[in-house]
């Protein structure tokens, strides 16, 4: 009791455990961090990674304290605040001859094949609906588990892929992948920021998701 009365008191010696899946843990989470530590320099701060569903399982077993998940639970116990929007992009390498092309439509990817985030998510069920409703093949050829495998196995010409923009951006800049527009086809995934539905948060908790709700309308993908 005494310790969590000198926390609240002081966050010098605060935790803080923070779950994230693979995109928003690469790509959202360090810039986060980053903006924490320079006004709570001693919180010590755990990283955890796992998937969005797992994440949900991970809050109700106080393994974490906030986690960035990609959709709202509906767990009675479980309160996520929604923080930015990601756009799902197509991607491809800048030698393949879908990149020549200006636009194109889901019809135009019949013959492609397709490398495939193996995690089951909203999104990958949307593209799934999408080629369906235009009655179009999705050849996935490969399914892996990393995105970040994903675009090293897209940048050398084994197939494209979607994937979330947040995740590719560096590579676009830098001319190693290129984004493919898609006509009649967008899908935007919410992150969220979820944590159990109590009182009796750390004050580190609490500092670092009141930081994250300010931010909020300023972080972009």
């Amino acid at each position: 009791a005494l310790t969590h009365v000198k926390e609240l008191q002081s966050l010098e010696d605060g935790r803080v455990r923070i779950g994230a899946n693979e995109s928003t843990g690469n790509h959202l989470l360090p810039r986060l961090i980053h903006a924490f530590r320079k006004k709570h320099p001693k919180v010590r701060i755990d990283v955890t990674r796992q998937n969005s569903r797992q994440l949900i399982h991970d809050i109700r077993d106080n393994m974490v304290d906030l986690a960035l998940i990609s959709f709202a639970p509906d767990e009675k116990d479980i309160e996520a605040t929604a923080i930015m929007k990601d756009e799902l992009v197509l991607i491809a390498s800048p030698e393949h001859p879908i990149a020549k092309k200006g636009k194109v439509h889901i019809r135009d990817l019949g013959n492609e094949s397709f490398i495939a985030h193996t995690v089951t998510s909203q999104s990958r069920q949307k593209v799934v609906e999408a080629f369906r409703s235009t009655e179009t093949t999705l050849r996935i050829v490969m399914e892996v588990a990393m995105i970040e495998t994903i675009k090293k196995l897209i940048a050398m010409k084994l197939g494209i892929g979607f994937v979330p923009e947040m995740s590719v951006q560096d590579e676009i800049q830098r001319g190693e992948l290129v984004r493919v527009a898609i006509e009649g086809f967008q899908y935007e995934r919410t992150l969220y920021l979820a944590r159990r539905r109590t009182e009796s948060h750390s004050h580190a908790a609490l500092e670092f998701a009141e930081m994250v709700f300010a931010a909020q309308g300023k972080i972009s993908s």
